[in-house]
């Protein structure tokens, strides 16, 4: 088994769990969505190595703690798209806002990204603007911006 793709964890009672992902993922099981926690340098070596191992998944950072691993077409701006078609509007007349990693893709897509103040810097860096946070109505504040 190679570190790299399969991964192990203890559980509270001293129990080893192992499971290897690929052959999971191969068997076709329906998983929607898989959350893992841990600490901030083990997180973003999971994210590495499932990014450079799996690129047909979406793998997010949620905090510096937790990674979201979902299918590749779950995301914020594969959802936009379907949006799109069914009310007839083009990419550049969608506004989007976020505050965390997993709207990096939504911020880049729309015609215009908006990230909330409280964003960390590496999502603000992926937006067109920025607003204020989310304690100071910063929703509020971007649409009446864009729309009075």
């Amino acid at each position: 088994m190679s570190s790299s793709t399969c991964f192990s964890s203890k559980t509270e009672i001293s129990v080893s769990v192992i499971i290897c992902l690929p052959s999971f993922i191969v068997a076709n099981h329906d998983i929607l969505k898989c959350l893992c926690m841990g600490e901030p340098q083990m997180i973003k070596q999971l994210e590495i190595e499932l990014k450079g191992n799996f690129p047909h998944l979406s793998v997010y950072k949620l905090k510096g703690t937790y990674l979201e691993i979902m299918s590749g077409n779950a995301s914020k701006s594969n959802a936009i798209k379907k949006l799109e078609k069914q009310f007839n509007i083009t990419r550049q007349e969608v506004i989007a806002l976020g505050d965390n990693f997993n709207d990096i893709d939504m911020l880049k897509y729309a015609g215009v990204g908006i990230a909330m103040g409280n964003a960390s810097d590496e999502v603000k860096s992926a937006a067109d603007e920025i607003t204020l946070s989310n304690e100071e109505d910063g929703l509020k504040h971007a649409l009446n911006k864009h729309f009075e």
